[in-house]
Order: C-alpha cells, then structure tokens, then sequence
C-alpha cells in the first residue's frame, strides 16, 4: 500500500504460484533476462505432488550415484519438498552472475538422503557463505526447525573451481526463542543494560559479528574464529553443515591422519540385517533397548521380555555373545551419555532395537575397540555426523567411516588388559554379593 501511495507506478508486487511458468513469471516482473539478486524463505516441508510441475525441474526427478558423481534419472518423483525445487527456481531467475539468500532447513545441509541436492548445486553456482541459525531463530514466527542461510552466486559455466567459502554461526538473537520474539539487551558484570551514545540500550545479538567476518573474508583474509571460518571448495565434500567442518573437528582429523588410523567398517562387520526370530509371532523375546545400557560400565543391564508380536517396531537385531552394540539414534549420541556395550553370556541371542549398531567379527582387539567407541575422539565424531532435528542419528555410511586410532601393539595390548580386567573385576563383584545371599537362604 505504501508503494501504491507513494510510488505512483508499478509495485512490482506480485502473488503467484511461483513454482509454475519461469518464462511468464520473468516476464510478469519485467526482468525476463533475469535478476541480480533473489531473497527466499520458501515454505518448510510442503509437499509438491502434481507431476506436471515436478517433471519441469531437474530436481523433481530421482538421481542417482555413480563412482561420486549423481546423474538424472527419467524418473519422476512421486513428491518432493518444496524448498528443494525453490532453490532450483531461484537459480532459474537469476542472471548469470546474480546472487541469492535462501533460508533452507538443516537436513538440507547435512543428510545423506540429499548429498544428490547438494551436487546439484556445485553442479550451477558458486558458494559464497553458509551460515547456521540457533534453532529458536522462527520460533516466534510458528516453527522450531533447525536452519541455516544458503548464499549462491549463480555460475553455470562452473569452470572456477578453486574458490574461498564462508562458514559463520549465529548463537545470540537479540531476541527470546518465545513466541512473543521478547528482544534480549546487552548487560554488564553487574547486569545493567549496556547502553549506546545515544542512551539506547544495545541488542544482544552476533549477527553484527559474523557480517564483520564476512567483510574481512571479502578482503582475502582466511578467517578462523570460534563462529566464523572460512575453507576451500576442495575440502568441500557431500555435506555442506558448520560443524562438520569446524575448525575444532578439522584439527581432530588433521592429527587422526598423521597418526595410524582404520575405518570402522574396515576392521569388524556392521550387522544391520533383521532377526530371522521376528518371523515367529508368538515367540518370546528378551529385547534391549538404549535406556538398557550403564554407560559408565559398558554393560547391558536389562532387558523385557517380550512375545514377537508385542515388540515395538524398532526391534530389530539378534545380538551374541562378543558383540559390542553402540548407538547410532538419539539425542545421546555423541556425548558423554552415548550408549555402547559389550554382550556377554547373560544377553546371547537377544534382540535390540535398531537405535543400535551390532558390531562383529573383530579384526583388532575388541576391547581395545571397546574403550575407544567411548574416547572423546570417536564422540566427536559421531556428533559431528549426526544429522536430524527431532531424532539425531548417524548413518550407516558415516558409522563405517568414523576412523579408529591405532597406537602401538603395546598400547593396544596394555589398554586391553585393563579393560578385561575391570570386566573381570566386576564379574567377581556379582559372584561375591550372589555368594553372601546363598549363605542366608
């Protein structure tokens, strides 16, 4: 309305459907070259399902991996979100050249699912800054999804592939994640408002920080702060999120590849096929679930017994004697609380959910191993993989890659024993106190 006052002329203002014709939406705005510049706040986890619209983006069709490199299928997808195809419809408005800002949520950032999406985008623009949000930041707006901005800069040719790319992360708002937006003020050691010149109280926000980072990576200058950095496209691989390639974690591998380190999945099988058990309806189960675990002990400390057809649907793997369980879903993985076990006699042939990986085979000492899953390396590592909003989890994938330090046989050989004997110890613990009830019967 404003622009209608005061303007005097077209407003340039336009409500469409903006994902249908590109020709006629050019055209509509009067800039069928193309823009300069495109701001997006698509709609989160809409589904697109009209076939017509999906078979006009190369991103309505499946696509597939081979050796590294994703390709376009004929097939359409049935749905499709529609911030996916809003990024490729952006791309299509701008110019050669142009730059856009898109708010995307973090599984586009960092799930396995859609490392074919984020191809795509190397495959049509330059990366010029990702920047991750508080998961607060639309709260007061209606949803709590965990986002991040995309910055592009439109690049069809894709012939410079040597480029600097931003990484920043807002932690302060200046506002309350409630749904009132309460602004949030700086205060002093003595918890006064900080005040400005002109006797205004000064927001609580690092926004300001992370454009100053910006303006100083503009110039050239490699930045590496605690919320702002900055990496080459080469270092560049399938995920696009901050803390994968945090400064922090970008040093934890630095120091794991100049020491001897294996894969995971290269030294002990992954068990990830489903119990032949659970065919059997009424058959009666023991099932172990995360919260079974002590894990200060790594040690299975209860199970529930269950008939077949009561078990919840996540139940899922046969567990043996030997094995070593770790957890791969859940807001625990990653941190102190992560759950990782060793099955003795007691827990053979039990059933655990698949919140669980069942690790077998072992091609290094398994209680070597065992003490290493609970190192502040591999935690930091499983964090750093962990993808989802509302369940975290780590992929199968990421899990077999997740690299195991190996010092010396003679380290391995003393941190073994130790670990056997704590095993040992309390074992002996339980014999004794079932010895003292024997006694009184």
């Amino acid at each position: 309305m404003k622009l209608l006052l005061e303007a005097n002329g077209k407003t340039n203002i336009l409500c469409t459907n903006s994902l249908e014709d590109l020709d006629n939406l050019k055209l509509t705005l009067s800039h069928s070259e193309g823009f300069d510049l495109v701001l997006a706040n698509p709609p989160f986890g809409a589904k697109i399902t009209n076939s017509s619209t999906l078979s006009k983006f190369d991103l309505g069709y499946k696509w597939t991996n081979h050796e590294g490199e994703y390709h376009k299928t004929k097939t359409v997808y049935p749905n499709q979100n529609a911030e996916i195809l809003f990024i490729e419809r952006c791309l299509q408005l701008l110019k050669e050249g142009g730059r856009m800002a898109i708010v995307l949520p973090n599984g586009n950032f960092e799930n396995p699912s859609l490392e074919y999406l984020r191809y795509y985008i190397k495959l049509k623009a330059k990366i010029l800054a990702i920047v991750n949000l508080p998961q607060e930041t639309f709260i007061p707006f209606g949803t709590g999804v965990k986002t991040s901005l995309l910055f592009l800069e439109k690049d069809t040719p894709n012939k410079v592939r040597q480029y600097p790319i931003f990484f920043g992360r807002v932690t302060k708002l200046g506002y309350q994640g409630n749904k009132n937006g309460t602004p949030q003020y700086q205060k002093d050691k003595y918890g006064q408002l900080v005040k400005d010149n002109l006797g205004q109280p000064i927001l609580d926000e690092d926004f300001s920080v992370i454009v100053e980072a910006f303006k100083e990576f503009q110039k050239g200058i490699e930045i590496e702060k605690e919320n702002s950095f900055s990496i080459n496209y080469n270092e560049l691989n399938g995920r696009f999120d901050f803390d994968f390639y945090s400064p922090v974690n970008r040093k934890m591998f630095t120091k794991l590849d100049i020491g001897k380190s294996v894969r995971l999945g290269d030294i002990c099988d992954i068990i990830k096929v489903k119990s032949k058990k659970l065919k059997e309806q009424n058959k009666i189960v023991e099932y172990v679930e995360l919260s079974d675990i002590n894990t200060h002990s790594y040690e299975i400390i209860n199970s529930t017994t269950y008939q077949v057809h009561e078990l919840p649907s996540r139940a899922s793997y046969e567990i043996e004697a030997g094995d070593i369980i770790t957890a791969i879903a859940g807001n625990s993985v990653g941190t102190r609380k992560h759950a990782t076990a060793l099955v003795n006699q007691d827990f053979d042939r039990f059933i655990c959910t698949n919140g669980f990986r069942v690790l077998r085979n072992f091609k290094i000492d398994s209680y070597y191993l065992l003490y290493f899953l609970k190192s502040e390396v591999f935690l930091k590592q499983m964090f750093m993989y962990r993808t989802g909003a509302a369940i975290p989890n780590v992929s199968d994938i990421d899990l077999a890659n997740t690299l195991i330090h190996l010092p010396d046989d003679k380290t391995i050989a003393k941190i073994s024993s130790k670990m056997k004997k704590a095993f040992d110890l309390r074992n002996e613990s339980r014999l004794q106190i079932e010895s003292i009830n024997l006694e009184f019967q």
